[in-house]
Formats: C-alpha cells, sequence, structure tokens
C-alpha cells in the first residue's frame, strides 16, 4: 500500500508539473517593442527628412535606389547605408525618449526611402 501511494504521488507531481510548464509554454505574452513609419516616399538627391517627435529608442531606414543615413534627432549620431535596399539602424538608446527620426538620402540620385523609428 505505500508503495502504490508514493508512485501516486510521483504521478500526481509529474502531472501538475506538466501542467504548469504547458500553461507557461502556451500563453503568449505582450510583445514590448513598436514601430512608426516616417518619411517615406520620394527624396532628390542629399535631400533630408525629419519625422514627428514622438517616444523612441532607434530610427531604422533604407533606400530603394541608394544609401541613407538615419538618426534620432539630438541623441545619435549618423549612421549610413551602404547601398540599394541596404538596411541600417542608428545608434541604440537605452530607454525611450521624446525625438524626431530622421533619414537622408545619401545618393547623388532620386531615392525612394522607408524610415522606421522603434519603441520599446
Amino acid at each position: 500500500m505505500t508503495v502504490a501511494l508514493g508512485r501516486m504521488k510521483f504521478w500526481l507531481a509529474a502531472l501538475v508539473s506538466l501542467v504548469a510548464l504547458t500553461t507557461a509554454v502556451a500563453v503568449p505574452t505582450v510583445a514590448d517593442a513598436s514601430t512608426s513609419t516616417y518619411c517615406g516616399g520620394w527624396k532628390s538627391p542629399w535631400q533630408e527628412c525629419g519625422g514627428n517627435y514622438r517616444s523612441m529608442y532607434q530610427a531604422y531606414g533604407w533606400g530603394d535606389q541608394g544609401s541613407v543615413c538615419v538618426g534620432v534627432g539630438g541623441w545619435t549620431g549618423v549612421s549610413c547605408s551602404s547601398g540599394a535596399g541596404a538596411g541600417v539602424y542608428s545608434g541604440r538608446l537605452n530607454s525611450n525618449v521624446t525625438a524626431y527620426p530622421w533619414i537622408q538620402n545619401y545618393s547623388g540620385g532620386n531615392n525612394f526611402v522607408h524610415g522606421v523609428a522603434l519603441t520599446y
């Protein structure tokens, strides 16, 4: 009887552990990050565009026809892509700041640019 009771406790504990593990893995969590676009569209050679002020920690961008440079106004330096279709991230801040993202067509021709601001 004692052996059977010990086995029953073992299997009950195993079942409870399995249910807890399954629940922990199966319950989705809310994502902590979000994105918003800015300044998308055609830009003439070397043209710069600043988006609206927003809470953000990093800017990302790319150009379809040539290079772009991106930054977070007043907070990061300049980061530039290597060519058409190549994306580039600005410097990353440790927390959100209220700032404007900016993007510049860094080519000698017209360029369709895409800017994305990242938020925690």
